[in-house]
């Protein structure tokens, strides 16, 4: 699934089409202006900007809904100044050839006052090409393309084109968004939305754009959104996306999300249905009798989705929203997130799981509760499953997924599931994570002394994304190159290490991936005044965040976005040597355990006889702060303890306990596993 196309007034290097339409065409077309087409804006005649490679003179956009679907006619002129603007003489269109087609009524250069027509000379050149097939995406579309033959510094170049889409899957329904330009490029800029009066349109824009009145004349609505030299938009720094959308159309004839809803759900409620002879039924049978727990049950549908159907993308003949049916995905062995949701769906149901299709975004949708309803605010489709009351999100395009209570926490802020009788847009809970996505346990082994250089083994736990991405970079090497890409991958995190040898495993169990090198280091010891030795603890200390301010001209009361979902634990484990007679082992690293602007920080030490040990976390609690949140890290940022933690050698005093804080494990992973803020990181 992927959105609609939005028009992007910014980028002239290229024109590119990527729309659709009901009646389907494999050739550029060509003709004169559509009626409905009024005359471009008037130029400004303002200068360009400073060092600019070239000049707008006019960007029109023109949309205009009606029976044949929604046509969009797109022009624009500008001059070029600089040789490296010469490459908008590239011009190239994309389109769906089963449901859109494309025709070009003006490409001409204007030299020296003179109108070259250079359609007279040229035509476009149509080729098959798919631009994604390094991501397994084929959605069938054409490409035509044509150089504008001898394009010179000081010409203006013209270009006029219009593209009517109708998606055979949604029917009459229209809807899209449309932007202007929001950096502040002198020129004329205009969008116009036409509609017939007696259709139920909405339409929105952002608030930067004011207030508009549709205008009414002969039968038809309009909408006009003009930029003439209008100054960049003030963007808010670090506010969440929905803050920072500017000068934007929207419209959509959908008039809830539960009608988005219904409409697709035959769609999948086909795709699902198996035919009596299909050999999913076997495979629904053995999954049922392995176990009758759902949990297990749901595990094994997903690890079946995710193992044997690889995944590809296919947009033609309607695939854009049109899921394959099980049977046809589970033959071929591949599909894309649409078959591969319908798959996992036929096989939950066949084992008696509450689950829907849910469409969401994988970008994040913040702010999709804002916007109108629109099929095309998302571009991704999981199931949602429902089993003994908690809910869970299958994505069967992911890979080794194995225990669903350790799926990491969706990306999405919204999502809308896929019914029959429709269903309302829900937001989608963002607990923050259970356990640290990623574990580094650093061994440092002093007890040769301090001026021998010191024995390092240092472990990483991977979870989630970066445990399936690393195992498969590793899985695809050879072995003595996957050495070589883990040594590459340790000089480049920790350079002050030797590495003499590195390892890898996988837990088939929990789905997370172990690095681990060892060597040897010179370590840094300095001396003090008292003639004692010190080291500075090397995963002991933390960055204090950065202070939250933004130009008083911006939205002060926006929320800040943070990291999320984010967790980290480090350990550290120095061994030291016996130390000498009037002299023991002490150290300074204060507990922590404070949450400031949305993150806790929590830090614990102890030294057990010559062990000294480590343990600090940083986990984000959400994916945003207010405003009022960050004014107080501001104030609070001057009691943050960014303190270095270190080990030192100190001259013995009477009648002063040293500390002993934690137990001992003969196995420091299972002392690390026995520690809250990691816990349950080496399950």
């Amino acid at each position: 699934m992927r959105k609609i196309a939005i028009l992007n007034f910014v980028a002239f290097a290229a024109l590119v089409f990527s729309m659709c339409a009901l009646a389907g065409s494999h050739e550029v077309e060509y003709g004169k202006l559509p009626k409905w087409v009024i005359a471009s804006p008037a130029p400004t005649g303002t200068a360009s900007l400073p060092n600019s490679s070239f000049q707008v003179i006019y960007k029109d956009i023109q949309i205009n809904i009606s029976n044949k679907g929604t046509e969009t006619y797109t022009a624009f002129r500008l001059k070029i100044l600089k040789p490296e603007a010469l490459e908008m003489g590239n011009i190239t269109l994309t389109w769906q050839p089963d449901a859109g087609g494309v025709c070009i009524h003006i490409l001409r250069v204007i030299r020296d006052g003179k109108s070259i027509d250079v359609l007279k000379q040229s035509k476009f050149k149509v080729i098959q090409r798919e631009q994604n097939l390094e991501r397994s995406l084929f959605d069938g579309a054409l490409t035509a393309s044509l150089q504008v033959p001898g394009l010179q510094v000081g010409d203006e170049i013209e270009v006029a084109t219009t593209i009517t889409q109708k998606d055979p899957t949604l029917g009459n329904e229209a809807s899209g968004v449309a932007f202007l330009p929001s950096n502040g490029l002198p020129g004329a800029f205009r969008i116009l939305l036409t509609w017939p009066q007696n259709r139920k349109l909405k339409w929105a824009v952002t608030k930067d754009m004011g207030t508009l009145a549709p205008m009414t004349e002969k039968g038809k609505s309009r909408i006009l959104l003009e930029l003439r030299d209008a100054p960049a938009s003030i963007s808010t720094d670090g506010a969440p996306a929905r803050y920072n959308l500017r000068r934007m159309l929207e419209y959509s004839e959908f008039q809830s999300w539960p009608e988005v809803s219904a409409k697709l759900a035959p769609l999948y409620q086909r795709a699902e249905r198996l035919t009596a002879a299909s050999p999913l039924h076997e495979e629904i049978r053995k999954i049922a009798a392995s176990t009758a727990d759902p949990i297990h049950r749901a595990e094994s549908a997903l690890r079946l989705v995710e193992d044997q159907i690889r995944y590809v993308y296919i947009g033609m003949n309607g695939g854009n929203l049109i899921p394959a049916a099980v049977d046809e995905t589970w033959q071929r062995r591949f599909g894309d997130c649409k078959a591969k949701t319908a798959l996992l769906l036929a096989l939950l149901h066949g084992l008696g799981i509450d689950a829907v299709p849910m469409i969401v975004d994988l970008s994040g949708g913040d702010g999709i509760n804002e916007r109108l309803p629109s099929p095309g605010w998302f571009n991704h489709v999981v199931v949602r499953a429902v089993i003994n009351g908690q809910t869970f999100y299958l994505d069967g395009t992911r890979m080794g997924d194995r225990a669903i209570d350790l799926l990491p926490q969706p990306a999405f802020r919204w999502g809308l599931p896929i019914r029959l009788e429709g269903a309302q847009l829900e937001a989608i809970p963002t607990p923050p994570s259970k356990i640290p996505d990623i574990v580094t346990v650093l061994d440092i082994d002093a007890t040769a002394g301090l001026i021998e250089d010191a024995k390092i083994n240092v472990r990483q736990i991977l979870r989630g994304d970066s445990a399936i991405k690393t195992r498969a970079i590793l899985n695809a090497a050879s072995p003595d190159y996957a050495e070589q890409i883990m040594k590459e991958y340790w000089k480049s995190k920790d350079s002050w290490i030797n590495v003499n040898s590195v390892r890898w495993r996988y837990d088939e169990n929990t789905g997370s991936v172990e690095l681990s090198a060892k060597g040897t280091a010179k370590m840094e010891w300095s001396n003090q005044s008292d003639g004692g030795s010190r080291l500075d603890i090397p995963g002991a200390g933390f960055t204090p965040p950065a202070e939250y301010h933004r130009p008083k001209e911006q939205e002060q009361e926006a929320p800040w976005s943070i990291e999320y979902p984010f967790y980290r634990c480090w350990a550290t484990i120095i061994r030291l040597p016996p130390p000498e007679s009037n002299w023991a082992w002490d150290y300074f690293a204060t507990s922590e355990n404070v949450q400031m602007g949305g993150i806790n920080y929590y830090r614990m030490a102890s030294l057990t006889g010559n062990v000294m040990r480590t343990v600090m976390s940083k986990h984000s609690l959400g994916p945003e702060i207010s405003a009022a949140d960050a004014a107080q890290v501001n104030k609070d940022l001057a009691t943050f303890n960014n303190s270095i933690s270190y080990v030192d050698e100190e001259p013995k005093k009477p009648n002063v306990v040293y500390r002993n804080e934690f137990p001992v494990f003969t196995d420091d992973f299972e002392w690390l596993k026995s520690f809250s803020p990691c816990e349950a990181s080496q399950k």
